[in-house]
């Protein structure tokens, strides 16, 4: 019996002594990836994650906005995926509330100046974190900041309630809607 085996193909490489050997195993675009990487002209691999949607809701007085701010993600990695919050001028409340298919932790990431949340359990079903935070807000002559950076997300949301005020509303970075919707009865 005969029997035919396709020949693998190599690629003969020169060692540091300048002998030739050979890399089995392997194709010619496996290597120039490889070698893409290497010299950094490759494009850098997708997160392990995606931040499906951010929703935060709250009221702003005396100085203070206090939020409820959720976050609904999806891990596509196996094992700890670190995922930037940004939000470096909030100050939590309380340990965040966690619904999801795994494991999670929160914590402040002074190299990157934001929190950072790790959360591990790939799949399809979401991971939620609630966290309850309070951030100040800046007052400039007539004008009342609430300046929170926040990670990308494909949808996100704010509703901010600001009770006797007459308000104004404007994105800094200028992407996305604003609308402002008077309560019932005000102007």
């Amino acid at each position: 019996t005969l029997v035919h085996k396709p020949c693998q193909s190599s690629i003969l490489l020169r060692d540091s002594k300048g002998n030739l050997l050979p890399v089995v195993g392997m194709s010619f675009d496996e290597f120039e990836q490889l070698l893409k990487l290497k010299k950094g002209l490759a494009p850098p691999p997708p997160p392990g994650f995606t931040l499906d949607a951010l929703s935060i809701t709250g009221i702003a007085a005396k100085g203070v906005a206090n939020l409820q701010i959720t976050l609904t993600l999806r891990v596509r990695d196996e094992g700890w995926v670190g995922v930037p919050l940004a939000m470096k001028s909030a100050v939590f409340r309380e340990a965040p509330r966690y619904e999801g298919p795994g494991e999670h932790f929160v914590e402040f990431d002074a190299a990157h100046g934001g929190y950072r949340a790790w959360l591990r359990g790939a799949g399809t079903k979401p991971h939620v974190l609630t966290m309850r935070a309070a951030c100040n807000l800046t007052t400039m002559g007539d004008e009342t900041r609430l300046a929170l950076p926040l990670p990308g997300a494909t949808e996100s949301a704010l509703r901010l309630t600001i009770p006797g005020q007459s308000v104004e509303a404007s994105l800094a970075a200028g992407e996305g809607l604003v609308s402002v919707t008077p309560k019932s009865g005000e102007q």
